[in-house]
């Protein structure tokens, strides 16, 4: 698999810009577009509503564990380099 079911779910729900049961060209065009040509503050932003819904908190703060928790649903590990950042911060 390209991409692990649960995560292109996720992914699917954030790039959906209605409530529609399907996602439009645009929608998608949009969402590769970010992913590719996007700053670097607009991939953490899609990051942060990614993995948003498994925050285990109720201020919003996204930790590490939730990163964790989601990744290990998805069948994968993060990679160091994600690691990195959030010791970082």
């Amino acid at each position: 698999n390209f991409l692990p079911e649960k995560l292109a779910g996720r992914l699917y729900q954030v790039c959906t810009t209605s409530s529609r049961s399907c996602m439009s060209l645009k929608d998608l065009i949009c969402c590769l577009a970010l992913i590719y040509y996007g700053t670097s503050k607009e991939r953490m932003q899609l990051l942060y509503l990614l993995f948003a819904h498994n925050i285990s908190n109720s201020n919003g703060t996204l930790r590490w564990q939730d990163v964790e928790d989601f990744l290990s649903q998805c069948g994968d590990h993060p990679p160091e380099e994600l690691d990195t950042i959030f010791q970082n911060v």
